[in-house]
């Protein structure tokens, strides 16, 4: 395992390897960024007054954005198995059983959003049983991430079977993850939160959101032994700007629930922060492991029928993905918040 070339050769050269694996996992991040809009959303409507958080649309997205995340997580792992198989492999076996579980997260999360959705239509509004799904779904979320997270942090070592990695260290990587994925769901909340309200403003949350997603993006850029100059320097100012421009959306959005500039500000705030964080993690990555692994020197055997259709069905997946974005958008603008 240690060493020496892949039996198995690359089907493209890695730049391209890399390029999708960033492509992907930047749409994955941001697909989470809509699922926590509908979580915090559905928080405030359980446990809020009439009309504080006010977009009973933007809730029933989660079992959209659940699914269209769990979908767009699967390309990243395509190339991560490409690109590091043997290290991943082996820190996902070290891990036993926490990844074998990873499926019944996804399962648990997953239908007790739905189960959160039809307790909400069953009771016309919050309900004890409604806030145990929703618990359910998050801490079944946070399971996952801190799952992928300590897999991740374990296969960047020679020598991942005895590898340790505190379970401190893979939940304080979260931080930057979930910061960035905070901003964006601000980001998805201000765009379709504002057709889904019948007096046209943004719901209140979302500023909040924004702010907490920056604070924490700031926190991660500012303590994290990953966010230090590598391969690609660019990450830190990402994650910086990113952090920032979150911040400022978010009171924007505070200040004015109608802001055109706010709106931007975010929107140009998510994919920074997210690039940042891409930059910060392959960069890192392959800083670590370039004494005894450079993907740059195992050998190629080119399989472009296989890269051209998955580039096709790519192109085709988001086509489709923009479209029922639209269309969800455009579904009852004159639908009421939940009192």
């Amino acid at each position: 395992m240690i060493g020496g070339h892949d039996p198995m050769a690359m089907p493209a050269p890695p730049e391209i390897m890399i390029f999708l694996l960033g492509l992907t996992f930047v749409l994955h991040l941001g697909l989470l960024g809509l699922l926590f809009s509908s979580l915090w959303t559905r928080a405030a409507a359980e446990w809020g007054t009439g009309g504080l958080y006010d977009s009973l649309r933007i809730h029933r997205a989660g079992v959209v954005g659940f699914s269209l995340t769990i979908t767009l997580g699967v390309p990243p792992l395509l190339f991560v198995q490409i690109l590091y198989g043997k290290y991943f492999y082996s820190s996902s076996i070290s891990i036993g059983f926490p990844w074998l579980a990873v499926v019944g997260y996804l399962l648990i999360g997953f239908y007790a959003l739905y189960l959160a959705q039809w307790s909400w239509m069953r009771n016309s509004g919050p309900s004890p049983s409604g806030k145990l799904f929703w618990l359910l779904s998050v801490l079944s979320i946070i399971a996952i991430g801190f799952t992928y997270s300590l897999n991740h942090l374990k296969s960047m070592s020679e020598t991942p079977w005895a590898h340790d990695v505190s379970h401190i260290a893979a939940m304080h990587r979260l931080l930057g993850y979930f910061g960035a994925a905070l901003i964006g769901s601000g980001t998805w909340a201000a765009w379709f939160g504002r057709k889904w309200r019948t007096d046209g403003g943004i719901p209140r949350g979302t500023g909040w959101a924004a702010i907490v997603g920056g604070l924490g993006l700031l926190a991660w850029s500012l303590t994290s032994a990953y966010a230090s100059p590598g391969t690609l320097s660019l990450d830190r100012p990402f994650l910086l700007l990113g952090a920032g421009l979150g911040i400022i959306a978010g009171i924007l959005l505070v200040a004015t629930d109608r802001g055109s500039l706010a709106k931007w500000t975010a929107t140009a705030a998510a994919p920074v922060g997210m690039l940042g964080l891409l930059m910060q993690r392959e960069s890192w990555r392959l800083e670590t492991m370039s004494p005894y692994y450079d993907p740059f020197s195992e050998r190629i055997r080119t399989q472009w029928g296989a890269v051209a259709m998955f580039g096709l069905a790519l192109v085709v997946g988001l086509c489709a993905l923009l479209w029922l974005l639209i269309r969800i958008r455009r579904i009852s603008k004159t639908a009421r918040a939940p009192a």
